[in-house]
């Protein structure tokens, strides 16, 4: 089938991905290293959080970067940096990355409620946010009453907004487009940090539990054959849309 990444195994990237995983999985575990990552999440919520004192304008920004309704903004904004990294492909690639995405779309359909599940109702694990934690937190709640911004959770770890956006983020890397991909961990790093100011996430909620859900989901998806049997059953699916999907022709647009 043309236009579709090779079917075969790519054993240094998963091999890679699954033992950074799970390093990360055992850091979490033992206690030495936890100390240093509950160090890190304590010293890094008091800096973010402690900023809030700067004034009413800087807590309204704050409070509608934490507004529920926004946290469709970085999602918008990685898929046209995805619409915008196609715009010199042929058509034939333009429709096999749209299957690409269904494939990562289907991977946080899959491993987002299997995490929750394993780490919420299988080893029973449910960790409070910042704000639930530490008496001297600054709520947004208080401070800026008249926004619905997100500053607490009951069970924060992990982190599904994190692994939302990291699985986006992988698949540039994926399939090897660079540039975007660097703007697309940016994209991550700046829409990942307001619930870190608010106290609604502690920062190793995403670099820890978003970042293995990531690293596990992604490898097995798309450095296995798993990818090319799922997009030979996808993509003639996403060709009968054809017309449905941009981008078309833009301006500057050179077809290879």
């Amino acid at each position: 089938m043309p236009n579709l990444m090779p079917g075969g195994w790519r054993w240094r990237v998963l091999a890679g991905c699954n033992t950074v995983a799970a390093v990360l999985v055992l850091s979490w575990l033992w206690s030495p290293t936890r100390h240093v990552w509950d160090r890190l999440d304590v010293a890094t919520f008091r800096w973010l959080n402690g900023s809030l004192a700067l004034g009413h304008g800087w807590q309204m920004f704050w409070a509608y970067a934490n507004w529920r309704p926004l946290d469709i903004l970085p999602g918008l904004l990685l898929l046209l940096l995805f619409i915008y990294s196609q715009r010199r492909d042929n058509r034939a690639r333009q429709l096999a990355g749209w299957t690409y995405l269904l494939l990562a779309a289907l991977c946080l359909a899959a491993v987002k409620p299997a995490a929750l599940y394993l780490v919420h109702d299988t080893l029973q694990y449910f960790r409070h946010s910042p704000t639930l934690v530490l008496d001297d937190s600054l709520r947004l709640s208080a401070l800026v009453p008249q926004v619905s911004a997100k500053d607490s959770s009951p069970w924060c770890f992990p982190s599904d907004h994190g692994f939302v956006l990291l699985t986006i983020t992988s698949l540039f890397w994926y399939l090897r487009r660079t540039r975007a991909a660097v703007m697309a961990v940016v994209i991550t790093v700046v829409f990942s940090s307001p619930r870190m100011v608010s106290g609604g996430h502690w920062a190793t909620d995403t670099l820890v539990g978003g970042a293995v859900m990531t690293l596990i989901g992604t490898s097995w998806l798309f450095a296995t054959p798993l990818h090319y049997h799922l997009a030979r059953i996808i993509y003639p699916i996403v060709r009968r849309c054809d017309v449905l999907l941009p981008p078309w022709k833009l301006p500057g647009s050179v077809a290879r």
